[in-house]
């Protein structure tokens, strides 16, 4: 596979990511407006760690207790918060891909990018640390460190070093005749 290849497949799943971003975003908006007018009609919908479970069931016999509507709030919230971090990290790497497109690489631009990136990917990772679930029994609060996210803000932070210092290398290479 070539870099050009490689290049254009990682621009079209930045735009796939984007287009699916959107359409979740509106689904949650939707979601939520529902939640907020007609809680009852949202039976259907439960947050069991971490995941939004949609079920549709004909079964009559299967009845289980809706969660509490600020249970669903806050999972919903928190899911919107997720749905714009992740557009706001799309905008700066599609704008990244479009200057290697371009043979533009090592310009401050990009290490702004990097860096906005780094800072977006931390605030992800602290609204992760809260989790609200609702069982059978009670109400849980938990607290949750993945380091997932953390990991992909220092490769945003390391890339933006390395970015800078290509930045440096090409303007003193500009310089020098």
């Amino acid at each position: 596979m070539t870099p050009k290849t490689t290049l254009r497949i990682a621009q079209l799943l930045v735009k796939l990511l984007r287009v699916l971003a959107w359409f979740g975003l509106g689904v949650m908006i939707l979601l939520t407006v529902i939640t907020l007018v007609a809680p009852d009609r949202l039976d259907f919908v439960a947050f069991n760690n971490q995941q939004l479970q949609i079920e549709w069931t004909t079964d009559a016999a299967v009845e289980t207790a809706p969660a509490p509507r600020g249970v669903l709030l806050f999972n919903m919230a928190k899911v919107t918060a997720y749905i714009i971090l992740l557009l706001l990290v799309l905008r700066p790497a599609h704008s990244i891909l479009n200057s290697i497109k371009r043979l533009d690489t090592f310009h401050l631009q990009n290490v702004h990018a990097l860096r906005t990136m780094g800072k977006l990917f931390l605030i992800w990772w602290v609204i992760s640390w809260f989790n609200v679930t609702q069982s059978a029994e009670a109400l849980r609060m938990g607290f949750h460190f993945d380091l997932t996210l953390l990991i992909c803000a220092l490769v945003a932070y390391i890339l933006s070093a390395v970015f800078e210092e290509g930045n440096r290398l090409m303007e003193e290479n500009q310089l020098t005749i």
